[in-house]
């Protein structure tokens, strides 16, 4: 199985659509939207400034693409009948979908570790977005 695993690693970073979609779409995203919006500091009397506020949830968008990626996978490769070719070799069923179900979690701390890009653009465009030594988000402070 860990083979099978390598393998879906593998083909799944050499998928340039789902990459884009899942690492660079947030952060186009993060620029036309938290831009023109970088002088809100109190985002619908919520308390946190408006690029924070969609730092997390961009964050949040491109980790469940990524996660919800490897279950289209799964139903592509069912419509293309590579299920049935998998059925002929020595792995199991349940092998396989926890190799999907690995590929798909690896990718979710691939896209939350990649996150700190949005981080680093908001700094670099000062959109006042820090993120604290221990991990909590912060509000600048005014």
């Amino acid at each position: 199985m860990s083979t099978y695993v390598r393998y879906e690693l593998l083909r799944t970073f050499r998928n340039r659509r789902f990459l884009i979609l899942s690492f660079g779409f947030p952060l186009v995203l993060y620029f036309l939207i938290a831009t023109p919006n970088r002088n809100e500091s109190n985002l619908g009397h919520t308390g946190l400034s408006a690029p924070l506020y969609f730092m997390v949830g961009l964050a949040a968008f491109g980790t469940m693409n990524s996660v919800l990626g490897a279950g289209a996978r799964i139903a592509a490769e069912r419509s293309v009948g590579w299920n049935r070719q998998l059925r002929l070799t020595p792995l199991s069923p349940r092998a396989y979908f926890r190799a999907k179900v690995l590929t798909g979690y690896a990718m979710a701390v691939c896209t939350l570790g990649l996150r700190l890009h949005i981080l680093v653009a908001g700094a670099t465009f000062n959109l006042h977005t820090r993120l604290a030594a221990a991990g909590s988000l912060v509000r600048p402070k005014e």
